[in-house]
């Protein structure tokens, strides 16, 4: 009997795979014997990360970077609007002002309509987003190359999910230090926010100048290329690299920067408006 239900493992976990919906396989679970492995056998756990992860890859990268482990629990969770994460969502509410950049939300699932929730962190009262579905490349979760810098608690183990999880919900509000792997003439993101009690978005551009000035300190000049060469948002001189917030000439207040890998840029400049901006 043994020897069966091991061979029954790999035809019940493709068959859950290809089902991929929760409700169709409790179902199952509930009159067969044999489907009930896929709620509680050898292969439960596999199958509902597999669920979870093809169905909401972001909140799947932000629970796997806080090591929890019942993912049947979580994908229920999630299916009823209970889970929120912290992730980033590329130009709010597609407005104009918000244009390649990606700013940070507390985001939670409503299946009644098949779309994400997202509730803005600002100072300043922000509406709700309706994300649909199919706009799932808007979303993201912090960027796993800031994910050392930002997310890992100081004086403990990086492993440590408690800690994680509390800094995956306050990490917006830490400035990114260093300014390694920078060069001038490539693609950047920038910490900016306009308000001090505001946490930080992700700004897309182009690092024109930098100049090292010591003490792990630099200076540079950022243009924003989305904007017209008139506008007074198109280029920006800051300095930046240690983990200090500092008022920015544009208003606001910068914070650290970051290179974008060639994907990372590409998916940014899939949002790049079809006209320059004037503002």
């Amino acid at each position: 009997m043994a020897a069966a239900s091991a061979a029954q493992q790999p035809l019940l976990l493709e068959i859950g795979l290809f089902l991929a919906d929760a409700t169709e396989i409790l179902g199952l679970c509930s009159v067969s014997t044999q489907f009930r492995e896929l709620k509680w056998g050898p292969t439960a756990d596999y199958l509902w990360r597999e669920l979870y992860r093809t169905r909401w890859p972001h909140f799947f990268d932000c629970m796997t970077y806080q090591e929890v482990h019942d993912w049947r629990l979580l994908y229920i969770d999630a299916l009823l609007g209970r889970t929120g994460c912290t992730l980033e969502v590329f130009h709010r509410h597609k407005k104009l002002g918000f244009a390649m950049s990606a700013m940070p939300a507390r985001v939670s699932y409503d299946a009644c309509r098949n779309c994400y929730v997202a509730r803005y962190f600002s100072a300043s009262e922000v509406p709700p987003e309706t994300i649909p579905a199919s706009e799932e490349h808007r979303l993201r979760f912090c960027p796993e190359a800031a994910r050392p810098s930002l997310l890992q608690p100081k004086g403990l183990p990086s492993t440590w999910s408690k800690a994680a999880g509390e800094l995956c919900d306050t990490y917006p509000n830490k400035v990114l230090a260093g300014i390694d792997g920078l060069r001038a003439g490539s693609s950047i993101e920038l910490q900016w926010k306009m308000q001090r009690d505001s946490p930080f978005g992700w700004w897309y551009g182009h690092l024109e100048q930098l100049e090292p000035i010591g003490e792990g300190l630099a200076k540079a000049v950022v243009t924003f290329r989305h904007f017209s060469p008139s506008s007074q948002w198109y280029r920006m001189p800051l300095v930046f690299g240690d983990d200090q917030m500092r008022e920015c000439e544009f208003g606001g207040f910068t914070g650290g920067m970051r290179p974008l890998s060639v994907a990372e840029s590409l998916h940014f400049l899939s949002f790049f408006p079809k006209e320059q901006l004037l503002l």
